[in-house]
C-alpha cells in the first residue's frame, strides 16, 4: 500500500519556519509579503509545543496509469508537458493508507502536516512500458524497442513502478542483463 519513512528531520523552529514559508509562498497570501515575517511567531510556538518531534513521510507508489503522460512541447525549444491526474484507485489507496497510519499511531501524539498529494518525480519510472504486444508497449522483454534491431533502453523507463524507493540497484542490474542480451544478439 505504501511505506512510512523518516525524513531525518526534527520538527524544530527552522524546519517548521521553512515549511510555513513554503506553504505561504504557494498559497493565496503570497501577495501579502508584509505578513511573511510574522510566520516566525507560529513557528516558535509550534517548536515549543512539538519538542523533540520528528518528521516522517508517507510514500505511496503511483502506478503507470495510461491517462498520465509526458508529452513533448509544441516545438523543440519547449520543455515536455506533464499530463497527470490522481486516479480513483490511488485516491482510495491513499485514504486507506492514512487510516492505517492513524491506527498505527493510536495513543501517540501525531498529526499530518497537510492533506495535499505532493507529487515527487524523484524516481520516475514507466515511461517506456515493456511487453509482448507493440500496440500497448514500447519495449520487448529484453528492453529492445519493438521493430528496431539496435535500440535498447536500459534506464528506469522499463519499470512499471519503483515501489516508492530508489530503484538505482534494479536499474544497474537490468542494464547488465540488457548488455548481456546485446552481446548475445551479435
Amino acid at each position: 500500500m505504501g511505506m512510512v519513512q523518516s525524513m531525518g528531520l526534527q520538527a524544530d523552529y527552522g524546519n517548521i519556519l521553512m515549511h510555513l514559508r513554503s506553504r505561504f509562498d504557494a498559497g493565496r497570501l503570497r501577495r501579502a509579503r508584509v505578513l511573511r515575517p510574522f510566520l516566525r511567531i507560529p513557528a516558535k510556538v509550534a517548536a515549543g509545543v512539538l519538542g523533540e518531534a520528528r518528521v516522517f513521510v508517507g510514500i505511496l507508489e503511483d502506478l503507470p496509469y495510461e491517462t498520465n503522460r509526458i508529452l513533448p512541447g509544441s516545438n523543440p525549444l519547449e520543455p515536455p508537458r506533464i499530463v497527470y491526474g490522481v486516479a480513483p484507485e490511488l485516491a482510495q489507496r491513499r485514504h486507506r493508507f492514512r487510516n492505517a497510519i492513524r491506527e498505527m499511531f493510536r495513543g501517540r501524539r501525531f498529526f499530518f502536516l497537510n492533506d495535499d498529494i505532493e507529487l515527487n518525480y524523484g524516481h520516475a519510472c514507466g515511461t517506456a512500458r515493456f511487453g509482448r504486444d507493440p500496440r500497448d508497449s514500447v519495449l520487448d522483454a529484453d528492453c529492445r524497442v519493438h521493430g528496431l534491431r539496435n535500440l535498447y533502453v536500459a534506464d528506469a523507463s522499463f519499470m512499471p513502478s519503483s515501489t516508492g524507493v530508489n530503484p538505482g540497484l534494479i536499474i544497474l542490474a537490468n542494464s547488465l542483463r540488457v548488455a548481456d542480451r546485446i552481446v548475445a544478439a551479435r
